[in-house]
């Protein structure tokens, strides 16, 4: 019997998550209607990918987003999202997951301490706010919106700071997803273990890792850099368990010496850098399905008969349905992410975060790039 909770959740979620769906399906479509467009190639221009985000933007910036369509929106661009990185896990064996990982550290380190301290350093020169300044440098260098979202209220940082730093991420992580998957063809000459390690580090948000390597996949199809790519991020994701309570440190520290140079500290100052986000709002548990479903695929590659249960030929069939499920769901992720992405916040931004925000893109993407060209 359907418990009354799960239906009144399912009646929320359904109208904008059923819009998120229908529009990537949408996405499928004109791709695959326009392929063929261009002579001696069967290959769509349009990527889905892009066209689910554009139609997203699109719907919202006509049609508009009614309130009752935004929990499910929400719950495509990150709980369907996260579903499709998980099926991924059936993609790669654990071993295989396990050296890429391996190969992604030594960029993904230096690049998070890189980007920290020069986001940091510019936005005191730039004379933004500390709080925002300190979102910024971890929407930059870890996660995206993710980390901005999980420190915001350890730091007790304000509503206009925290918005702020979303929309500046959300800018410039979805520029560099359609600017990167092209220019990292040529800088790594299509070397798939350089493009997927500089996408993964590279871009801000996961979503946005996962568009830019689509999109690389779908215009060069090499489906190994959606592997690379994702992996790599997840390094990055798992970086939050040190770096955020660290920067909360951090944060009270500065804010301590900063009110007994002015001698004008009060409590709620004192006590607003004093928490350390809680445990399950940083640590990205979605990973442990990743993992889980990479074993899955260890050991069902093992022996002729996976699980008793299957003959070879239906075992890679299964996973053949995993993978266009996994593509299909990050599809509709790309949609949610396209439906909640309003254009018009830009323009309140002013020149200061804007320009933190560039020259931090930059410099995370110059950064990752070299030291992939040094090591590789």
């Amino acid at each position: 019997m359907t418990s009354p909770g799960f239906t009144s959740t399912a009646k929320t979620l359904l109208p904008g998550l059923s819009l998120s769906v229908v529009l990537a399906g949408c996405a499928f479509g004109l791709s695959g209607l326009s392929a063929g467009l261009i002579p001696d190639s069967a290959r769509s221009p349009l990527s889905p990918i892009l066209l689910a985000l554009t139609l997203g933007i699109l719907v919202r910036h006509t049609l508009g987003l009614n309130p009752r369509f935004q929990p499910g929106v929400q719950f495509s661009s990150v709980h369907v999202l996260r579903a499709g990185i998980v099926l991924l896990g059936l993609q790669l064996s654990l071993l295989e997951a396990g050296r890429i990982g391996l190969l992604a550290l030594p960029v993904v380190v230096p690049c998070i301490v890189l980007a920290y301290v020069c986001v940091r350093w510019l936005a005191r020169r730039m004379d933004v706010s500390r709080d925002l300044g300190t979102l910024l440098a971890v929407g930059t260098s870890i996660c995206g919106v993710t980390a901005i979202v999980a420190l915001a209220p350890a730091i007790r940082a304000r509503r206009e700071d925290t918005s702020y730093a979303v929309t500046c991420i959300t800018l410039f992580g979805l520029s560099a997803m359609m600017v990167y998957p092209v220019l990292a063809r040529y800088v790594f000459d299509g070397a798939s273990v350089q493009v997927g390690v500089f996408l993964g580090a590279a871009v801000h948000d996961t979503s946005q890792v996962i568009g830019a390597a689509l999109l690389y996949q779908h215009y060069f199809a090499d489906p190994q850099v959606l592997e690379i790519a994702t992996v790599t991020k997840l390094v990055r994701n798992l970086s939050m368990l040190v770096i955020l309570p660290a920067v909360c440190l951090l944060h009270a520290r500065a804010t301590a010496a900063a009110e007994l140079q002015t001698r004008a500290g009060n409590r709620r100052n004192s006590s607003a850098t004093a928490g350390t986000p809680a445990l399950a709002g940083v640590f990205p548990f979605f990973i442990l399905g990743f993992v889980a479903l990479c074993v899955v695929r260890s050991v069902g590659d093992l022996g002729t008969s996976p699980f008793g249960l299957f003959d070879r030929q239906d075992w890679h069939q299964w996973l053949d349905v995993s993978k266009s499920l996994s593509q299909y769901c990050l599809c509709a992720a790309m949609a949610g992410v396209g439906l909640e992405t309003d254009v018009r916040s830009f323009r309140a931004l002013g020149y200061r975060p804007l320009v933190v925000g560039f020259v931090s893109a930059t410099v995370v993407g110059f950064c990752s790039g070299a030291i992939i060209l040094a090591m590789y």
